[in-house]
């Protein structure tokens, strides 16, 4: 992303680079305890690298200021979810699910700044900090959903899920660590199966992803994006 605006005679240029990867990995079990009911058990084991650097520019009729950052780190953790389904009747059934927060293994990180103001002195300001431990949580999920389905012909489902608050600091450092913050969070998905035929199918869903994070409030400090969502999904098979 790169912004360039001026303003009373002083010119500004930033740039800024994001790259933020997670890998999930894993395998579940589950069990039939009767005709009704059953257990099931997911472990995941997770990868998150990020990478982040910005340059910022400020370009005056006799001075400049440069500042440039670059953060990178890498986390690994253990997350683990119980799940419960039960068959009420031959049309109704329900079923929950806890994620339970995730459980960190390893994670490092290393962070630069540098800043350069020419109307002080010609010597930039340096700070750089190796091997940090770093860590990334993941909070708790709660879900809950109950079907409503007549045997090959359609089936209407409502899932509501609870994601739990957060707040930790993202390095072991203050001084060059993010506070990362979650507040509570609730989602809804709706969908729908119809049967046309032995061999035609069609689905619709409709489903919310509301932010985890807090509105942007205040300027002298790193936020992450607050953006809610809403999608729909659809197909014929």
């Amino acid at each position: 992303e790169i912004e360039n605006s001026s303003s009373g005679g002083n010119q500004t240029n930033t740039v800024l680079n994001i790259n933020d990867e997670s890998l999930w990995v894993g395998g579940n079990f589950a069990i039939n305890v009767s005709d009704t009911q059953s257990l099931g058990f997911t472990l995941y084991y997770t990868s998150r690298n990020l990478q982040r650097g910005f340059t910022d520019q400020l370009i005056g009729a006799t001075n400049s200021r440069t500042t440039t950052e670059e953060k990178l780190f890498s986390n690994n953790s253990v997350i683990y979810s119980l799940g419960y389904y039960q068959q009420l009747s031959d049309y109704w059934s329900w079923g929950v699910n806890a994620r339970l927060p995730s459980l960190e293994i390893s994670g490092r990180g290393s962070y630069f700044r540098s800043d350069l103001n020419t109307a002080t002195s010609g010597v930039p300001v340096v700070v750089r900090r190796d091997n940090i431990e770093s860590e990334t949580r993941i909070p708790i999920r709660l879900a809950t959903g109950i079907a409503y389905r007549i045997p090959k012909r359609h089936t209407i489902a409502l899932d509501v899920s609870y994601h739990g608050p957060e707040n930790y600091e993202d390095f072991a450092i203050t001084e060059v660590s993010d506070r990362i913050e979650h507040v509570p969070t609730y989602n809804i998905a709706l969908g729908a199966e119809h049967y046309f035929s032995d061999k035609f199918v069609g689905r619709l869903g409709l489903y919310t992803n509301a932010s985890s994070t807090p509105p942007i409030s205040r300027t002298d400090r790193r936020y992450a994006d607050h953006i809610h969502m809403w999608g729909w999904s659809a197909n014929l098979g």
